[in-house]
């Protein structure tokens, strides 16, 4: 089986994370703790400093890790907006939780202004959007896929 969480930082190495956080965040762990089914998967694009991700992992209940994919810019499948798209197609990925300011949105290149945004059959919908003093706009996704005949298929 492909693993799912894919990262070269264990949780633990940055505890201090957590005294970091903001409001702003905390109610994006909390958006995330609510929402996310526990058998939907989740798709995390850093911010520029690499902060957050753990914090969201544990206190937005996205653990085990195998639910959540973090994308870090080492990981080749991710180098171009189409391996990001092949990559959630595959995997059915539910969220994506993507910051203006980190790696996935420079590969995406995403309008951040639009409710929604389509690649090929992948429908991107903004569900929460927050902007976060230093770190830029936190922005989740829910991804929905259509397929040949019309259906919609959510993640």
């Amino acid at each position: 089986a492909e693993a799912w969480h894919i990262t070269q930082r264990p949780i633990a190495a940055i505890p201090h994370v957590f005294s970091l956080m903001t409001e702003d965040v905390h109610s994006l762990a909390q958006w995330l703790k609510k929402n996310v089914r526990k058998d939907e998967t989740v798709m995390i694009g850093p911010d520029r400093f690499d902060v957050y991700p753990s914090y969201l992992m544990l206190r937005g209940g996205l653990l085990p890790s195998s639910r959540c994919l973090v994308v870090w810019n080492t990981v080749p499948p991710f180098k171009n907006k189409e391996g990001v798209e092949q990559y959630i197609r595959k995997q059915r990925t539910a969220y994506l939780i993507l910051n203006s300011e980190g790696y996935l949105q420079k590969v995406l290149n995403f309008d951040l202004e639009k409710g929604t945004v389509d690649l090929g059959e992948i429908r991107f919908t903004v569900m929460f959007r927050r902007d976060v003093p230093t770190f830029g706009r936190y922005l989740i996704y829910r991804i929905s896929f259509s397929e040949a005949a019309g259906a919609q298929i959510h993640g």
